[in-house]
C-alpha cells in the first residue's frame, strides 16, 4: 500500500481506545466534528488520496481491541458496534 497521510490521535492518552472514529476530511467543517467526539475515542482523519474503505479495513485488522466504530463521511455517517 502506498504511503498514507492518515492522521490518528487518541483523546484518552493513557490507554488504547476501544472506540474509534474515522472522519472523511471532505465533509464540511470536519474540524467541528472532531471537537465534539467523546473523550476516550481514537480519532482518525482519513487520507483523501487513498481508498477510504481500505484505510478503515487496514486499521481495524490491526486493532482487534476496537469495539465501536463511528464513520463520518460526506456520503453518510454511521456507527457500528462489534460484538
Amino acid at each position: 500500500m502506498p504511503h498514507s497521510n492518515q492522521t490518528s490521535f487518541n483523546r484518552n492518552n493513557h490507554k488504547k481506545a476501544q472506540v474509534i472514529a474515522f472522519i472523511d476530511p471532505a465533509i464540511n467543517h470536519y474540524d467541528r466534528v472532531v471537537q465534539r467526539i467523546a473523550k476516550g475515542t481514537e480519532i482518525t482523519i482519513l487520507d483523501p488520496d487513498q481508498d477510504r474503505f481500505e484505510q478503515i479495513a487496514t486499521t481495524l485488522t490491526r486493532r482487534p481491541e476496537i469495539k465501536t466504530v463511528h464513520v463520518f463521511a460526506k456520503e453518510t455517517t454511521r456507527s457500528f458496534v462489534c460484538q
